[in-house]
């Protein structure tokens, strides 16, 4: 029980971060008590449904494995798949990091608001096309800047926003024959 949640933050630091961990096996347990074995699928779905990340193991002799990557915010898709809150929060700092050389050393005039954009549309570059790996993609899919103003109830400061396109876990494959 303890070990699993150190597995996990291992796990997502040495991962890519547009990487998603259900069905991922995890190495280096020697079994798993509490989980597949001992509940049945209807409890362990039970269990999953309130956002509880499960390790699971078909048999003795095969490796524990990520069974659904949730997290307790089940609302939607878009908050309940752990690779995409941790790729959210990745790019979000990603983009801090980009602004942080230009904070408490410029004036807010049309010259570093050109500056800005250009920083946060190559920011955006880098994360789409320097990010892809096969069959998980970038870190985002696109993305644009959707705002870029000076605040109006903050005049020192300027308000950037950005409309991602986010890479979504494929959970299901419906075929019809």
């Amino acid at each position: 029980g303890i070990y699993g949640p150190v597995a996990l933050a291992a796990l997502t630091t040495g991962l890519p971060t547009q990487q998603g961990f259900t069905n991922l096996a995890v190495s280096g347990f020697l079994g798993l008590q509490h989980s597949s074995r001992y509940f049945s699928d209807d409890q362990l779905n039970t269990i999953a449904s309130g956002g509880t990340m499960l390790l699971a193991q078909d048999s003795a002799e095969q490796l524990l494995y990520v069974r659904h990557q949730l997290t307790t915010d089940r609302s939607s898709i878009k908050f309940q798949e752990y690779s995409v809150t941790k790729n959210v929060d990745f790019v979000a700092k990603f983009l801090r990091g980009a602004y942080a050389s230009f904070v408490r050393r410029y004036n807010i005039i049309d010259t570093t608001l050109d500056e800005l954009k250009g920083t946060g549309q190559a920011s955006l570059t880098f994360l789409k096309d320097r990010t892809r790996l096969p069959k998980i993609g970038g870190v985002i899919k696109g993305g644009v800047i959707s705002g870029l103003k000076e605040s109006e109830a903050q005049i020192d400061t300027v308000e950037i926003r950005f409309a991602l396109n986010m890479p979504i876990p494929l959970n299901n494959i419906d075929i019809t024959v």
